[in-house]
């Protein structure tokens, strides 16, 4: 039985329905970048957050990179040291992606979206296939209504219903699987970049294999006159790949910073009355 109830209501937005007792808290984990395809993944870590997520009834987001996917024929970028044995096989892309729907199959019921990043694009840009879609062909058999989502995109938690099922209290997601980064600030300064562009309570994003939490304060007029302080809380995910614990590579030799392995969970208890549903952070590692 699928956890919650997901609708997609453009190419761009999404809305989650939480069919939750008002005062029980709802745990999401938020991921990105898990290359789950490449020998250096650590899928050990992968499988033990995934099975904390179904333990704990929480919705899983992915926010792109799922797969690596470069050893495909033509591939500038293979690398016979980055792929695994299972996967070295003349139908390459069936391999990986059977493999991939193998490892989430037991946790479909918990997946609300998968979408896409540099990599899956890259796939759709030089052999025409759409790996997500591709995936989703297995994964929809224990789960229909796992949403495929773009590059970027909204998702509408619904938070908090009164009986008559007026007074809906939302909290807006911003996912961007991400473009921004840098060695020394490690990416923070696509806060103010995002904060400028984007209306929402939360911002995710990836890419860059950094993670952290910063909460962006800032100013807001209610209707009545009265001025409040609000918080947009900004993610940066993390990754799976572990690829710094070598003699040699590409990241060594380019001596990019280590990254840290995992994802974030995101808990969120409605709010009663006129108080606004409440959110909070912690690493899921």
């Amino acid at each position: 039985m699928k956890l919650t109830n997901i609708e997609k209501k453009s190419d761009l937005s999404f809305f989650i329905s939480l069919d939750r007792n008002k005062d029980q808290n709802q745990r999401f984990l938020l991921l990105s970048d898990l290359h789950i395809d490449n020998p250096k993944c650590d899928r050990k870590l992968l499988l033990k957050v995934l099975r904390e997520a179904k333990e704990q009834n929480a919705i899983i987001l992915i926010f792109g990179d799922l797969f690596c996917l470069m050893q495909g024929k033509g591939d500038p970028r293979r690398n016979k040291a980055d792929i695994r044995p299972e996967h070295n096989k003349p139908n390459y892309i069936d391999a990986v992606i059977k493999d991939t729907a193998d490892i989430l199959k037991p946790f479909a019921n918990n997946i609300a979206l998968i979408a896409d990043g540099n990599h899956e694009t890259s796939i759709i840009k030089h052999i025409e296939v759409d790996p997500i879609d591709y995936l989703l062909n297995y994964l929809h058999k224990h789960n229909p209504d796992i949403q495929h989502g773009g590059y970027q995109g909204f998702v509408r938690l619904n938070t908090y219903i009164k009986e008559n099922n007026s007074n809906v209290k939302n909290i807006d997601i911003f996912f961007h699987h991400g473009t921004w980064g840098g060695a020394v600030t490690k990416g923070t300064l696509s806060v103010n970049r995002y904060a400028s562009i984007v209306k929402s309570d939360v911002v995710v994003s990836g890419h860059t294999h950094d993670t952290w939490y910063v909460e962006h304060p800032y100013y807001e007029m209610r209707k009545s006159g009265e001025v409040i302080q609000k918080t947009q809380y900004h993610i940066k995910t993390g990754t799976f790949k572990q690829e710094y614990l070598a003699a040699g590579g590409f990241q060594i030799e380019k001596q990019v910073m280590p990254k840290p392995l995992g994802g974030w969970w995101m808990d969120v208890m409605n709010g009663r009355g006129s108080d606004p549903a409440r959110i909070s952070f912690s690493k899921a590692d």
